[in-house]
This record gives structure tokens, sequence and C-alpha cells, in this order.
């Protein structure tokens, strides 16, 4: 009778976020479920209607996830499989209006899992809700490194709005932190045109900012060479590109 009633009150908050204008945005805010899944693997599906409970992991579950997914990241690098299930497990958590540390752990550990692979798409999916667990609800997490990567992946858009608005955002804390440091080293190399300073840190990226600069790292050397042929004519030679170039 109790499975039923939740099922019940999960469809009754699904109907309530249709009534919304926004048939794919559930309000969770004002039903939640409790899962009873006991399996560790769970494929992702796009949520149609309502969850059944029966079928959504419950935080201890969760958890022993997380560790098997971390686990076999390191052991089988097959990241098809992996994104699949972090996307699982972070469904999971999201129907359940789980916000805790834990949840900040799944984001961050997916977050760098996609930027090994080079997928911004899933890594900014990740950061999105990341800025939410840090700033709305103020759940401790690795803040100095995402707040980093956060810089580096708009200097790579060229978002200078947003870059802006981060930037001026920080607080003095957040100005103290190694990540956070070199991401504005990066972006006064970058704004000065100091190419020598942007290759010598790229060389010495902390965590994982060196895989976020690698999306831009060919349009910055293509400038330079423009800038050091301009110089240079008739001809430059081979060894000197390569240092200027930071190879």
């Amino acid at each position: 009778m109790r499975k039923k009633r939740e099922i019940s009150l999960a469809q009754a908050a699904f109907v309530s976020a249709g009534a919304e204008g926004n048939p794919d945005v559930i309000d969770w805010d004002e039903f939640t479920i409790i899962g009873t899944c006991q399996k560790l693997e769970k494929p992702y599906l796009r949520l149609t209607s309502a969850p059944d409970p029966t079928t959504v992991r419950p935080l201890p579950i969760l958890k022993q996830t997380l560790d098997l997914l971390k686990s076999k990241w390191k052991s089988e690098h097959n990241y098809t499989f992996i994104c699949d299930q972090f996307k699982s497990l972070r469904q999971d958590l999201t129907v359940q209006r789980v916000k805790s540390e834990f949840t900040v752990k799944v984001y961050e550990t997916h977050a760098r899992i996609a930027l090994e692979k080079g997928d911004l798409g899933e890594y900014n999916q990740c950061q999105a809700q990341l800025k939410q667990l840090y700033n709305i609800y103020k759940l401790p997490g690795s803040t100095d490194e995402f707040i980093a990567y956060r810089i580096i992946y708009m200097l790579h858009t060229m978002n200078k709005r947003d870059l802006f608005n981060t930037i001026s955002e920080l607080g003095e804390q957040d100005k103290k932190g190694e990540c956070v440091q070199y991401a504005l080293a990066v972006r006064s190399a970058l704004t000065s045109s100091n190419y020598h300073m942007l290759f010598g840190l790229y060389h010495q990226a902390p965590k994982m900012c060196g895989y976020l600069m690698d999306h831009f790292m060919e349009r910055e050397r293509q400038k330079t060479l423009c800038s050091v042929l301009k110089s240079f004519r008739p001809s430059v030679g081979l060894e000197y590109l390569a240092v200027v170039l930071g190879f």
C-alpha cells in the first residue's frame, strides 16, 4: 500500500510539473520518492513519466555505485559505459532530491572523467550543477579546482561577459586558491598576448587545468605563429619555432 502511495505521489508531481507549462521538468520540491532498487549498475533512461521507486536506488546503494564506477574507470577506461552509469546515478540523486556532500562528490568525479575524455558537453552539465551546490546550497567541495576550470573554460569559449562576472564574484579567499591563481595567470597571459608566459603555464597546469587548455592551445599557437612569421621574415628556424610555441 505504501509503495502504491509513493508512486501515486510521484505521478502527481509529474502532472504538477506539466501544469506549469514544461512537461520535461518534474517538481520534486513538492513530492519526494525514496528508491528501493538494489542494483549497483543501472542504464540511464530519460524520464518520460514519473519514476517508479522500485527502479530508483536509495542513497546507501548509490554510495556503493560511486565506489564501483571509480574502480571500473581505473581498470577498464570504458567512457561510454561510465558516462551512462554516472548519468543514471545523477538522475537517481535528482529524483530523490539528494543535495549533500555526496552529491558534490558525484558531480565532481563525473566532471573530471569528462574532462579527461574531452567531453565538454557532459563536463558543462556537471559544472552547472556544482555551481548551484557550492553557491546556493553552500556545500563544501573542491571549489578552488572547479572555479579555476570555469575561468579556463570561459577563456576557451572567449565568453568575456561571463568571465568578467565570474572573476568579479570571487571572494578574497577564492583568490588565494592555487588553482584560481593559476587560472587568473592564464587569463593575464592571454589578455596581454604574452605567449611565452602562456606556454610556460600550460606545462605547469595543476589538477586537470591542462585538459581544458588543450581545447584552445592550437588556436593560441596559430596566433603566435602568425606573429612570429611577420616579425622574422623571410624565414625562421624550426628549432626556434618549437621553443616559442611551447613544444
